[in-house]
């Protein structure tokens, strides 16, 4: 959803299958929680590989791309994520305001997709915490609206 001159007020973030085989799911929905966002619905679904390689098309041709499929293969955790706690669109971190939730999340809270630079520049975030390379980095967050 668009709120007027806001930006978009929701994200789709996927807790990958590798975090959910380590017991990370309750780690990983707090630290949302922490970071001031909520979450409106979620649902636990399994893919297969050519499920898997459907939902990453966008990578097809890249580097890991047959890797990725096979590692998102699984029970997978797909969220939207919304601006607060509460459920509502209103900001608990006052700098998210006029942020797109889109980018905000994947930047301060997923963290970079490179579990080495989300390690060293931003120690805190889902990647840098449960992440075990670029393919296994605990999230896959939307960069579409």
């Amino acid at each position: 959803s668009n709120e007027k001159g806001r930006g978009y007020t929701s994200t789709c973030c996927v807790i990958k299958p590798h975090a959910i085989k380590a017991r990370q799911v309750g780690s990983i929905l707090s630290a949302i929680s922490s970071a001031g966002y909520g979450i409106n619905s979620m649902a636990l679904f399994n893919l297969d590989i050519f499920c898997a390689k459907e939902f990453l098309e966008v990578y097809k041709g890249g580097k890991n791309f047959h890797l990725m499929a096979e590692e998102m293969s699984g029970p997978a955790i797909a969220m939207e994520i919304c601006r607060s706690s509460d459920g509502s669109n209103r900001a608990v971190d006052p700098n998210v305001e006029d942020m797109d939730v889109v980018s905000a999340f994947r930047k301060d809270v997923a963290g970079p997709w490179d579990v080495r630079v989300a390690k060293e520049l931003y120690p805190d975030s889902l990647r840098a915490r449960f992440g075990i390379d670029n393919v296994k980095n605990a999230v896959h967050c939307t960069d579409l609206p």
